[in-house]
């Protein structure tokens, strides 16, 4: 049976309150309240452990199963070798030893190759169908595993990041950072001087291509043309490809996507203390963790023992979804885990993580993790300042029937939801920039300052509700509220202007100068090209709505980038001196058809 365990600490609770809306409707929506109270990890929730031996060469150290309405994510651990020393210690012949599962039946220590939690039983739903009781679904789940050949689905496994020792942010991450200009320009630093060296280094510019090629861009060609002759760098043409090359490549960065030393690492609770658990020890004493204020502890191999580091997982919307990690090595983890520098156990016992990480479990969810040293000191500061988010929304209890209809229904609002994650991220980021706007002030609103705070508050657990979406429903409407927020006071700043006829008209001035990076502008509707007249409109509409007054984290990046110059193209040689001239006549047929080819794609 899997735990729960429970920690008590200052908490911004989310709940539902009454309220009339403009329609004299009576409707809930979501306020924040700050209390200290007991938060919830389950500890073990949707992992396993697999025995090393049962899992195939290529997988390096976790491989999420599926079969038969079961969902486990398996960390490879020397489960026997445990088993063997622990019979040892405590004077157990470990041929004869016996434990029992949770469904009471007795089982060799010997045989056992994979321990998991019932948690990853879907099936627990569904006994009424399968023979009325617990243990009677069990045998009927058996048998159905071993008239499929016992064989189970690898779903997902751990791999590194495609660059290297490295990996890259999100605008939402660095948005939410409590920090200053300097501290931006530092996490960016490494990024610049990168950028820098591409366009000095061609063997450097060489390997970014390779890196960054794939079937759409021409990456490839130019870094074969280059290997083949490392001349033709000197060339208009190539000059000018490296040039949009780079461009495009700071364009990204522009997006939030700098890179950082450290990668996405699968999370898992308390391995030790299952191992602990299964064999009848007592689990909340697991020696591989302790408590420690201000931080959670961790074990990964990725980084140094007692390092601290920077969590993140998405959905990130808020600064208090941003983890403080300490990295904490011990014997018993570096003998019993084979965990690759992908893999990464969390304190549950005395902490908080599963509700910083805004909701998160352990069937193959991963974080973000860096060592830079300024996230680690706004990871700090995080922690200590901006309280962990609790969802106390109720579940609503809705029930749909067995028919089209109500299939129909279920599938629009399951689309509208899919719809509002990334318009709750955006409207978070929105709050959260007004935020930091209004924080530097000198003489900032402190009920500005408040209702922006639980807007961004509010939206962290709205993401999470549209995600569950598909799973359960609660009591406050997720799109409502993404409304209802949206049409606040302090989330619409508007400028005074005229229109054609001289008459004065208040239009939106809310956007801050990072999401004319961030916004995508749609040039296509239903699978056709929109107008190019549309796509400018469109365009124009977002940069008439840019007020250059915000100020926050992901503005101080495209200062930082802003300095960034172009690629040289001066003394350059003309492309046509690398082509060798063909005697003989072109076959005009040829290149008629190849032509009609090019402007049909």
């Amino acid at each position: 049976k899997d735990q729960d365990v429970f920690y008590e600490t200052f908490t911004n609770v989310v709940k539902a309150a009454e309220y009339i809306d403009s329609k004299g409707r009576k409707q809930k929506k979501c306020i924040v309240e700050s209390e200290k109270r007991q938060v919830k990890n389950t500890v073990w929730d949707g992992m396993g452990l697999i025995e090393e031996s049962c899992l195939p060469y290529w997988i390096n150290s976790m491989a999420l199963l599926r079969q038969h309405l079961f969902k486990m994510c398996g960390f490879k651990t020397r489960l026997q070798l445990f088993f063997k020393d622990w019979c040892e210690k405590n004077g157990h012949d470990y041929e004869t030893y016996q434990v029992n599962d949770m469904f009471g039946n007795k089982h060799y220590l010997k045989d056992i190759k994979v321990i998991t939690t019932d948690n990853a039983i879907k099936w627990k739903k569904f006994v009424d169908l399968m023979g009325g009781t617990l243990q009677l679904a069990y045998e009927y789940w058996c048998k159905k595993i071993n008239e499929d050949g016992s064989i189970w689905g690898v779903v997902k496994t751990d791999h590194e990041s495609k660059f290297g020792h490295q990996q890259q942010l999100s605008y939402q991450m660095i948005n939410t950072l409590p920090c200053e200009k300097k501290d931006v320009f530092d996490i960016a630093s490494d990024t610049v001087r990168y950028i820098e060296k591409l366009k000095i280094d061609n063997q450097e510019f060489e390997s970014f291509l390779r890196q960054y090629a794939n079937e759409i861009n021409h990456y490839e060609m130019l870094a074969d043309l280059f290997s083949h002759n490392h001349d033709i760098s000197k060339t208009t043409w190539f000059r000018k490809e490296k040039k949009k090359v780079i461009f495009d490549y700071v364009y990204r960065m522009r997006k939030g996507k700098i890179l950082v030393n450290g990668d996405n690492l699968t999370v898992c609770g308390n391995p030790y203390a299952l191992l602990l658990y299964a064999v009848g020890d007592n689990w909340k004493e697991d020696p591989t963790f302790t408590h420690e204020n201000g931080c959670i502890q961790c074990y990964t191999t990725r980084f140094e023992n007692n390092e601290y580091l920077c969590g993140f997982r998405n959905p990130h919307n808020a600064p208090n979804n941003c983890c403080h990690f300490h990295n904490v090595y011990s014997p018993e983890m570096e003998r019993y885990f084979v965990f690759s520098k992908n893999i990464m156990a969390v304190n549950c016992i005395n902490t908080d993580v599963q509700d910083r990480m805004n909701g998160e479990d352990f069937d193959s969810d991963f974080n973000l993790v860096t060592n830079n040293p300024t996230m680690v000191k706004c990871a700090e500061i995080c922690y200590k300042q901006y309280p962990t988010i609790v969802n106390d929304l109720k579940e609503s209890g809705i029930t749909y029937k067995n028919n089209m209809t109500e299939y129909a229904k279920m599938d629009s609002k399951l689309a509208r939801s899919q719809m509002g994650i990334g318009y709750s991220s955006n409207l978070a980021q929105l709050a959260l920039t007004y935020y930091w706007t209004e924080k530097q002030k000198d003489n900032p609103d402190n009920k500005k300052l408040k209702e922006l705070y639980d807007n961004f508050v509010i939206l962290s657990v709205i993401a999470q509700v549209l995600i569950d979406g598909c799973k359960r429903e609660y009591e406050v409407d997720g799109m409502k509220e993404l409304d209802r927020i949206s049409k606040m006071d302090c989330m619409n700043i508007k400028r005074k202007t005229k229109d054609k006829n001289g008459k004065i008209k208040y239009v939106k001035y809310d956007f801050p100068e990072f999401m004319k990076y961030t916004r995508e502008i749609k040039v296509s509707k239903n699978g056709k090209e929109l107008p190019l007249e549309e796509i400018q409109s469109s365009r124009d509409k977002l940069k008439n709505r840019i007020n250059p007054t915000l100020s926050c984290p992901m503005n101080w990046l495209e200062e930082c980038l802003d300095k960034i110059q172009g690629a040289s193209t001066a003394k350059t040689e003309p492309i046509s001196n690398y082509f060798i001239k063909m005697s003989g006549k072109a076959n005009d047929r040829q290149m008629t058809k190849i032509r009609k080819l090019i402007e049909g794609y």
